[in-house]
């Protein structure tokens, strides 16, 4: 099951590369490209801040995508060209790190909306600032619909740095690989990635 996951991530970057080369000749290879761990990097507002403690390292902290926007000037004048966001979906309960999808459709709330997404893409770009999206089809939350609702999404369970026993989806079925090229498309429709 590794190497469908790796074959259905490989054949995502075939599917988006492409089309981020046709928009931008640039060759990725000159990027400098700065890594957010979206909750993280730093708060800007706290109308999303429940369930919020930063001294429990595994609850959210407060980072959110409004702060990441406030902070592109900063982020170019160190000499970056690229930022890569940790993932944004919706997450499940103290998914602070994003790795936990539970809606591959919908922000996490803990770090805004997808009007706030917008926005920070489009600043971003108006500052020559390229966006990179994590978009995780190796597992999703280790409760998602997909492994108690239908067996036949999730093909086993696999363990990483972002916990044990997290499903994983099977992209022998043509429905789950339809879906996650459709969200990945809808990402690049909906927000510009």
């Amino acid at each position: 099951m590794k190497n469908i996951a790796i074959s259905l991530a490989c054949f995502l970057s075939f599917l988006l590369v492409p089309i981020i080369v046709q928009a931008d000749q640039d060759d990725w290879q000159d990027e400098t490209i700065y890594y957010i761990l979206v909750d993280r990097f730093m708060n800007k507002t706290n109308s999303n801040d429940f369930e919020v403690d930063i001294n429990d390292p595994t609850a959210y902290h407060g980072g959110d995508l409004q702060g990441i926007t406030e902070k592109l000037d900063y982020i170019k004048q160190l000499g970056f060209t690229t930022i890569n966001l940790s993932p944004v979906m919706s997450n499940e309960t103290n998914g602070y790190h994003g790795f936990w999808i539970e809606d591959y459709q919908s922000v996490e709330e803990h770090f805004g909306t997808m009007d706030d997404l917008r926005n920070l893409v489009n600043e971003a770009h108006n500052k020559d600032l390229k966006v990179i999206l994590d978009f995780v089809v190796t597992h999703t939350g280790p409760n998602h619909p997909w492994a108690t609702m239908d067996r036949d999404w999730t093909a086993g369970v696999t363990n990483n740095p972002w916990g044990n026993e997290l499903p994983v989806p099977n992209f022998e079925n043509p429905e789950v690989e339809s879906y996650l090229i459709d969200a990945a498309t809808y990402w690049m429709n909906e927000a510009d990635i």
